[in-house]
């Protein structure tokens, strides 16, 4: 393997990522492939929803099943919305699916998420990461 040096300053040696693993669930997949295989056969699950819309119209969505979904740790529900609740047992299923690629220490997360409802924090912000390692069994190097 050849050492490529950071074209800014030669001395340096370039910063690299690698991605080695991938982890999705969708409305259509419970894993990346599965994901992917899905939308190249034209695949969706759009539905109407229980959700209604400002004009009390139920909404369409396309969701992961509810009985899909892996037990959540019981102590973590206490601490988080039933919005939070949903989105840490969709990250369980993908981390589990790239939990095997990992090194056996903290590595960095970006944590993104859906946009906040008027007036409220992000549902990813406080507690959501420390949430998710505690049900992932995953260790992050957090800068925050």
């Amino acid at each position: 393997m050849s050492h490529q040096t950071n074209p800014a300053n030669p001395a340096e040696p370039a910063q690299e990522a690698w991605i080695l693993q991938t982890g999705a669930v969708t409305a259509v997949g419970d894993s990346a492939v599965q994901t992917a295989t899905s939308v190249r056969a034209g695949l969706n699950r759009y539905r109407e929803s229980t959700f209604k819309n400002k004009r009390g119209d139920h909404m369409k969505l396309a969701l992961f099943p509810d009985y899909a979904l892996p037990p959540l740790n019981h102590e973590l529900a206490l601490e988080l919305t039933s919005r939070q609740q949903r989105m840490l047992q969709l990250a369980d299923i993908a981390l589990k699916e790239v939990k095997p690629f990992l090194p056996r220490q903290a590595i960095p997360c970006l944590l993104a998420g859906p946009e906040p409802f008027a007036g409220k924090p992000s549902p990813v912000a406080g507690i959501f990461a420390t949430c998710v390692m505690r049900q992932s069994g995953l260790v992050f190097d957090r800068a925050d």
